[in-house]
């Protein structure tokens, strides 16, 4: 497992908590103000985004690579794929990058916290960045929970299940719980963060 946040999960994290600072990320959105593309400018029209923008219906979600920064050494193959696969579950079709082939929106997500042993608790940040946009519009925080459940040889010895497994369907709590939240903030449409101005 490394910690290492690519380049480009960085900035889009960095552009996001901007506008969405920790400890006000919980249930919040982005904002962009006009933006001017190349062609725009060489013309000298601005381009105009909408205030609110939704994914589309049925729209392509890219998954970028899940980092994990919870200090905690946790398997994480096929994360990714779970990731997709609950977002998927909202009407979406969701893929990891670069296995699909265009992206109506890219969703980074970082598990920040993975922890207890009564009941496991995983949380993730996690934002959405639309197509042709700089700044995301959804920076926030989910959570999943679970209670490790023994189970029993002949009903009556019990085995304690694997952590590992145990860790896993918390995240996957969690990422049910955020793909409810993208889903959720489609409702209105994002609506853009005031302030703030992309290039």
């Amino acid at each position: 497992m490394s910690s290492k946040v690519p380049v480009a999960s960085f900035l889009v994290s960095a552009a996001c908590w901007a506008v969405c600072p920790a400890g006000q990320a919980a249930d919040s959105v982005a904002v962009l103000l006009p933006v001017r593309s190349a062609h725009s400018q060489s013309s000298g029209n601005a381009r105009r985004f909408l205030r609110f923008r939704k994914i589309p219906t049925g729209g392509t979600v890219c998954i970028h690579t899940v980092q994990n920064l919870s200090g905690r050494t946790l398997d994480m193959r096929d994360v990714d794929d779970e990731l997709a696969a609950q977002i998927s579950q909202t009407g979406y079709r969701a893929g990891k990058q670069g296995t699909v082939e265009t992206c109506d929106a890219t969703v980074y997500t970082e598990i920040v916290r993975v922890e207890g042993s009564k009941r496991i608790n995983a949380e993730v940040e996690f934002r959405v960045l639309l197509a042709d946009e700089q700044v995301p519009r959804l920076c926030t925080r989910a959570q999943g929970r679970v209670r490790p459940l023994a189970s029993f040889v002949n009903s009556l010895v019990p085995i304690q299940k694997n952590s590992a497994i145990t860790q896993r369907e918390a995240i996957v709590a969690a990422f049910t719980d955020q793909a409810l939240k993208i889903e959720a903030a489609q409702a209105g449409g994002m609506e853009l963060y005031p302030g703030v101005e992309q290039h």
